[in-house]
């Protein structure tokens, strides 16, 4: 599980840190399109279908994977999970082809990942496409997850907590 220093929870989340359903292999909530649009997932489209016709394999997940395609062609930006909370399955991970691909943004020509400064949020989205099936995402809110200075402030935070009774105040 990754969290984002500034963000919180303000009610009981009954299954982190680990998964609601345990066959997934991601959770994190959809967040909409790349706000930057071309700028961080410029040619990450052509690179991931280079990559894909050179591996022989195909999306495991057709629907989000032709979702990223008709976003990038009408709107030129990206499908994206909120990478603030996420629980990522390690296995999913590390498993041989989701690495290989991995090493090929980062590692490889084209340096995709630090050329063209890829979003992770985008990129997230298109592991997700090629490499998991739709039933292994969940793409929904976290109960009682808030992010933001406004919406964590210590105190309520430290009223949450105490309330479920994690901590005592004297």
């Amino acid at each position: 599980m990754k969290i984002e220093p500034n963000a919180c929870f303000k009610t009981f989340n009954d299954h982190l840190p680990r998964f609601r359903l345990s066959h997934l292999a991601y959770h994190a909530a959809y967040g909409g399109y790349e706000p930057e649009g071309p700028k961080f997932v410029n040619k990450l489209v052509l690179f991931t279908e280079e990559y894909m016709k050179r591996e022989s394999t195909k999306p495991r997940s057709p629907t989000s994977w032709q979702f990223l395609q008709n976003t990038w062609q009408h709107l030129e930006s990206f499908p994206i999970f909120s990478t603030h909370l996420e629980v990522i399955s390690k296995s999913f991970m590390q498993r041989k082809d989701v690495m290989k691909f991995h090493r090929a943004i980062t590692e490889h020509d084209p340096f995709g990942m630090w050329l063209n400064r890829w979003s992770v949020h985008a990129l997230r989205y298109v592991t997700m496409a090629v490499f998991a099936e739709d039933e292994k995402v969940m793409k929904s809110q976290f109960d009682g997850f808030h992010m933001g200075k406004q919406q964590c402030d210590p105190a309520e935070v430290d009223d949450a907590l105490e309330y479920f009774g994690l901590i005592k105040r004297s």
